[in-house]
């Protein structure tokens, strides 16, 4: 039966524990530099050294503690070691002031590198970003069933913060209809460069 106007949900988060060509692979060990375009690239089993049509980077957004009596937060954008792509700034303060939406803020300005990225590297067909968020890879891979229950999932509590989730949901579809896929890696011990960038914003 045909489906006309209805668009399919596609997958966004990335495991690599699903995959035997990445499966039981240390996670720092699955993605490889290249130096020469200044981007991460995945690799597996079947592409030791690295899959070309694939990048990789790792965001992080947090908010300033109370400590520091800084009003906002910071995000920090992690491609590579030398690249021009690594990007930090400033975050406004937002209310509430939790760390989620920082990380969707993070996101926003991420989605802008990659943009990027792309247009200087149209082989790229995969992307995948890491975070530590898990509300921001769960919200953004349920959001095709909550779109049709207007901001509920099954568990039947509505996703916070869910115009913001939609808006970025219709980023990631801007990327997905130029025949990308954009998926989320929950790997917290990869996002500390993103982390350290944050930092010194």
């Amino acid at each position: 039966m045909a489906t006309s106007g209805v668009r399919q949900p596609v997958i966004r988060i990335f495991n690599p524990e699903d995959d035997p060509s990445t499966a039981g692979i240390e996670h720092s060990d699955l993605i490889a530099y290249d130096l020469a375009h200044e981007i991460h690239h995945l690799r597996s089993r079947l592409r030791p050294i690295w899959e070309h049509d694939t990048v990789v980077v790792s965001i992080k957004g947090m908010r300033h503690s109370t400590i520091s009596q800084r009003p906002g937060g910071a995000y920090g954008i992690y491609v590579g070691p030398t690249s021009r792509y690594n990007a930090n700034g400033g975050l406004p303060h937002m209310t509430p002031h939790i760390e989620r939406r920082y990380e969707m803020e993070a996101l926003s300005r991420a989605l802008e590198v990659l943009r990027n990225i792309v247009v200087n590297n149209p082989d790229i067909l995969r992307i995948f970003v890491i975070t530590d968020s898990d509300f921001l890879s769960s919200a953004l891979s349920e959001i095709h069933q909550v779109l049709m229950n207007t901001g509920f999932p099954q568990s039947g509590n509505r996703i916070p913060d869910f115009d913001r989730v939609k808006q970025l949901h219709e980023l990631l579809c801007d990327i997905e209809a130029s025949g990308r896929t954009i998926q989320f890696w929950n790997a917290p011990s990869l996002t500390r460069k993103a982390y350290e960038l944050a930092m010194v914003t």
